[in-house]
């Protein structure tokens, strides 16, 4: 992923730089209250950063590599269908 400074469009400001993992990221944030720190040197995304609606914290993932993965989607059971279940939905801010 480029750097966000090349997308305008996403509305997200600077807001300085940090280490993250050791290594130097530059930080935006944007007015919706997420943020992102790409990597300075690769400007490849390192962290990911946002409130759940409702709740008092945030949620922060940090990305400690890069590359493919594989995600195993949930057994039958395990999920909702969110126009059925609108109650389900609005919980974690759908």
């Amino acid at each position: 992923i480029a750097a966000l400074r090349d997308f305008p469009a996403l509305n997200s400001t600077w807001e300085g730089d940090r280490s993250i993992d050791g290594e130097l990221a530059q930080l935006y944030a944007s007015e919706a209250g997420w943020s992102v720190a790409v990597d300075r040197s690769t400007d490849l995304l390192v962290q990911y950063r946002t409130p759940l609606p409702g709740q008092e914290f945030e949620v922060t993932v940090t990305l400690s590599d890069h590359g493919p993965r594989e995600i195993t989607l949930p057994a039958e059971g395990e999920s909702v269908d969110g126009e059925a279940h609108p109650g389900v939905a609005a919980t974690v801010g759908l």
